[in-house]
């Protein structure tokens, strides 16, 4: 016997075998074939349901909804796929806004730009039939000539600055600050409208410490200076005093403009460095609302900032703020903040 079962193997066991034994080797075998066939349909019913959630959370992004189907955490290989995938659609997002606020920006822009050359056009037109006429004097032809002129000025005016707003807006314009002095800048800019204040019998101050040294892009900064000046001695009264003051501060360097004249009424300060406001005391003084939108924007690039604010002395000041290094909490040698006599420029 046993020759035949060492020979014969499996088959002469069953041969062998009592009938019960082999009643329970087929029941065993029922049972292990039902619990693998039940565990796969649950496997699969597992995978499904998980596949679809899945499904589901990227059709959910497609559609601009965030849903979160699974624990995010660094165990679950499934919480941290969601995770990713949630992030990828973020940053998708983010460029799909920025690409729509660009193009919400440029349309803007240009329904601006358009809004502001309608007049000096209409201007040109009307100027250039009236100069046709024969019977128009000498003096007339003259004055609108001069009219013309002037129309062309600002038309050149405003296609410079909205071209530099532009560049600026949209990161084609490349600030580059250094450490430097800031008189000269400023005095700069002084030269530039001194001829204007002279006209309107005004007199610029300088006032402060006049070797205070911050970080600023030089050219862009006496641009920042030029229009600050120029709203002052536009809108600031006949024969006033234009007051500038460089001051220390422990973590800033700060220029103030202070000018003497009618103070814009409190709704109106948060609007004044919108682009193309102009103030209800702006009158029949020349500009188009570009000069204070320009000077944040180069401020902003710069790590700067500026303000303004009134006081009952019918002052307004309009303070640019600049940092004294270009680490954002450092500090450099402090100059003497105490204010020094008044010169005039």
């Amino acid at each position: 016997m046993a020759e035949v079962l060492l020979g014969g193997g499996t088959f002469c066991f069953f041969l062998i075998c009592p009938q019960w034994i082999l009643v329970i080797f087929a029941v065993f075998l029922a049972c292990t074939l039902g619990n693998f066939i039940l565990g796969f349909r649950r496997i699969r019913r597992q995978v499904n349901r998980t596949m679809e959630l899945v499904d589901d959370t990227i059709e959910q992004l497609i559609l601009h909804h965030e849903c979160r189907y699974f624990e995010e955490n660094e165990d679950n290989l499934l919480g941290k796929f969601q995770s990713q995938i949630v992030r990828l659609y973020q940053i998708l997002s983010s460029y799909e806004e920025h690409e729509k606020r660009q193009k919400e920006q440029l349309e803007e822009s240009i329904s601006d730009l358009v809004h502001q050359i309608n007049t000096p056009i209409a201007n040109l037109q009307l100027y250039s039939s009236l100069l046709e006429q024969e019977e128009i004097t000498c003096e007339e032809r003259k004055v609108f000539s001069k009219n013309i002129r002037d129309q062309a000025d600002k038309l050149e005016w405003l296609g410079e600055n909205f071209s530099k707003i532009s560049r600026l807006e949209h990161g084609m314009i490349c600030l580059r600050p250094s450490i430097g002095k800031l008189l000269p800048v400023v005095l700069a800019a002084v030269d530039e409208v001194a001829l204007k204040a002279k006209g309107r019998e005004q007199e610029i101050r300088l006032l402060g410490d006049q070797c205070l040294e911050a970080w600023f892009d030089p050219k862009w900064t006496e641009e920042v200076f030029f229009n600050l000046l120029d709203n002052a001695v536009k809108y600031s009264n006949p024969k006033s005093v234009i007051d500038i003051r460089i001051e220390d501060y422990e973590m800033h360097i700060r220029v103030s403009v202070i000018t003497r004249g009618q103070l814009p009424g409190k709704d109106e300060i948060p609007k004044l460095f919108q682009r193309f406001y102009r103030g209800k005391n702006a009158g029949r003084a020349e500009g188009v609302g570009l000069g204070l939108y320009l000077v944040r924007e180069i401020m902003r690039n710069q790590k700067g900032y500026v303000k303004v604010s009134t006081d009952k002395k019918e002052e307004v000041t309009f303070s640019v703020s600049f940092r004294k290094n270009a680490e954002e909490t450092g500090t450099a040698v402090q100059g003497n903040s105490s204010l020094q006599r008044a010169h005039p420029l």
